[in-house]
């Protein structure tokens, strides 16, 4: 039944956005919450009204927001390119180290390394302590040393040898600059700034949100303090998300270990023909 399975898709759509949204409101949302509309109800008994203009709200707290939030998603975007090279430069020195020369076959040697690189790496940028990072090196020194002996023993000519040490030189500057994104942070000064001002904003425009409530419906102005209060809150809490997507805390992190992130260190043997044709959607679709 189409439309059922159309309308159950949408509503578990539906029910993860609004766990994702749940996600976002922490014990900072509740405090800034809960201050403003006391501070709200403290305006209204002692009179203290006034109308404040809300274009300071953008000025002094959605903007540097926005555009830290916007920084931080091109940080996350460029790390996710970083890793993607990352990985195929690590799957390129595989197939050159198992196709290159047969007769001496290490490939299954330098897939342990690889795999042992990938999980070092995947450390290094989570933990970002020293001990994780020298291991790094150390598998990036081992892998120089299976380059050598392949040129030592004659097994590949000297371009072929030339472009394994590009892949391995690659390799490292990936691993440098996911290093960076997950050492440097958006400007702090700038981090600074937009919490101050978000602590102080329930106190600030409470008279405000006491003005809205003397002039009409007297519960409009706590519904706009709980309102103004998660929107500015929750966009703090998502670029918090996106500060480091190597933390595993926020639900934009960067996976390293995803169903299908290392397939490739599953098999040193290429896919035959026989094994391609029955993974192809004519096959699959046949034994369905």
């Amino acid at each position: 039944m189409p439309g059922l399975n159309h309308v159950t898709g949408v509503t578990l759509s539906n029910m993860k956005n609004l766990t994702h949204f749940v996600q976002i409101i922490d014990r900072q949302t509740i405090a800034v919450t809960v201050v403003a509309l006391i501070c709200t109800y403290v305006c209204l008994r002692f009179g203290i009204i006034v109308d404040l203009p809300f274009e300071l709200v953008a000025v002094a707290i959605v903007f540097p927001i926005v555009f830290t939030i916007s920084s931080a998603f091109q940080r996350r975007e460029g790390a996710l390119a970083e890793l993607a090279e990352f990985r195929a430069n690590l799957m390129a020195m595989f197939l050159a180290h198992r196709d290159w020369h047969r007769s001496d076959d290490r490939s299954p040697h330098v897939r342990t390394q690889l795999r042992k690189l990938h999980e070092a790496v995947r450390d290094s940028v989570q933990r970002r302590d020293p001990a994780t990072t020298r291991i790094v090196y150390g598998l990036f020194s081992n892998l120089s040393l299976e380059q050598e002996t392949m040129r030592t023993r004659g097994r590949v000519s000297t371009s072929e040898l030339a472009r394994l040490n590009q892949y391995l030189r690659n390799t490292i500057a990936n691993f440098e600059k996911l290093r960076n994104v997950a050492d440097y942070r958006t400007p702090i000064a700038l981090r600074a700034y937009t919490q101050v001002f978000l602590n102080v904003f329930p106190v600030l425009f409470a008279p405000y949100f006491a003005l809205v409530s003397s002039q009409g419906w007297w519960p409009l102005g706590y519904v706009m303090a709980i309102l103004y209060s998660l929107v500015l809150v929750g966009l703090d809490n998502i670029q918090e998300g996106l500060e480091n997507p190597f933390d595993g805390l926020g639900i934009d992190d960067i996976q390293f270990d995803g169903i299908d992130e290392d397939a490739w260190f599953e098999s040193a043997a290429p896919l035959t023909s026989v094994s391609i044709e029955q993974h192809t959607p004519i096959a699959e679709a046949q034994a369905h």
